[in-house]
């Protein structure tokens, strides 16, 4: 008989080699990992033979999910930073592997200086968010992000690059985990050299900065669902304009740049009601950025003839027109506004309605300072001045 706690035990003696504890370790016997370390087995003694040379109790824990045997090793002086000498893992490295999110929470929340190193990388030069990510695990990502977050790149921040100069994105979209993906864009991560069609739909939270967009990425056709989801997102007026909200808005007007069939189905899905709100008295508070990205997405969205037309319908000159003629000095929201009332003058069927607006006398304003930044058609000029 031995003690509950495993003291006095007088077979301990023979059960204290480290291959002992990393084989109960891996096997999740918590109770058999207690009566070792007890007995004073070396919570960092490394193996010998399998599983893989020079792995420690924790390496074997985490490969088998034990979080309680981690738990437990960490608070008897294990080390979270020891590292196999075949492939150079840490068990965080072990667990992000196998995507394993209560393991490897528990590893990365060992503090003093037996913690986990976010700077750690393995054999291919991986971090563990490299592994995470690639796991496909949201919540793996979630909780390697927790760390990461804030790190420089050679700290094992969201840009470090592996072996292969890939970056933890990179291998998430590449591998098709548009969760994971999602999340290290929330994070901020840099979306350059991310073919866009591998990225997925945003979903950004309110305190992560938007993501690097490539320009040639706005011209990767996307799915309708997607620039959907974009027109759902936008601010709503009469309230404070949320991160997230701008960032959709954002993302919006550069892929209506791109390609036509973005501008189509952001228009089926809404989009000139919600952009014309926005320019309207009493919309997003505090939204200068807001009302310049609408102007500036109204106006990409005009470019055809039949889209010009839905805009006027809903609105679009007249709310464009108070804009401009509000500051005629000329902010950031009053030349986007002037360059998207311009567009849609562009087709001589809207001119009239441009006139009509008051926004002529604004507009040339505007061209006579802009040393060509505004490019007002000459009929609409010419036929203002004459009426």
């Amino acid at each position: 008989m031995r003690d509950c706690d495993g003291r006095g035990d007088p077979a301990a003696a023979d059960d204290q080699s480290p291959q002992q504890l990393v084989e109960a370790a891996g096997a999740g016997d918590a109770a058999t990992v207690r009566r070792l370390l007890a007995a004073g087995a070396a919570a960092n003694g490394p193996a010998q033979g399998a599983p893989p040379r020079g792995w420690t109790p924790l390496h074997a824990a985490a490969a088998s999910g034990a979080a309680g045997c981690i738990q437990i090793l960490l608070e008897a002086g294990a080390s979270a930073r020891a590292m196999a000498p075949e492939d150079r893992a840490s068990p965080a490295h072990v667990a992000a592997r196998r995507g394993d999110a209560a393991s490897l929470g528990a590893l990365l929340a060992a503090t003093g200086p037996g913690g986990p190193a976010t700077w750690a990388r393995d054999g291919a030069q991986q971090t563990v968010l490299h592994l995470a990510a690639c796991s496909g695990s949201a919540e793996c990502t979630r909780a390697a992000l927790a760390r990461a977050r804030g790190q420089s790149a050679k700290g094992g921040g969201l840009e470090a690059r592996d072996a292969s100069g890939s970056t933890a994105l990179q291998r998430a979209a590449a591998a098709g985990h548009a969760a994971a993906a999602a999340l290290l864009l929330e994070a901020g991560a840099r979306a350059a050299g991310v073919p866009a069609a591998l990225l997925p739909p945003p979903r950004l939270g309110p305190r992560s900065r938007a993501p690097a967009q490539p320009l040639a990425a706005r011209k990767v056709p996307q799915p309708a669902e997607l620039i959907g989801e974009l027109v759902e997102g936008l601010p709503a007026p009469r309230a404070e304009a949320t991160g997230a909200q701008l960032r959709a808005l954002a993302r919006l007007r550069d892929f209506c740049c791109g390609e036509r069939a973005h501008r189509e189905a952001a228009l089926a899905a809404g989009a000139a009601a919600r952009l014309v709100a926005l320019l309207c008295p009493g919309g997003p508070a505090g939204a200068t950025k807001a009302v310049a990205a609408a102007a500036q997405t109204l106006r990409n969205l005009s470019h055809e003839r039949s889209a010009a037309d839905e805009l006027v319908r809903a609105g679009a000159v007249e709310a464009l027109a108070r804009v401009v003629s509000s500051d005629a000095a000329g902010s950031e929201c009053a030349w986007r506004a002037a360059a998207a009332i311009c567009q849609i003058a562009d087709w001589p069927e809207h001119r009239e309605r441009v006139r009509a607006s008051g926004a002529v006398a604004a507009l040339a304003a505007l061209a006579a300072t802009g040393h060509g930044r505004l490019h007002v058609p000459r009929g609409l000029l010419e036929q203002g001045a004459g009426a």
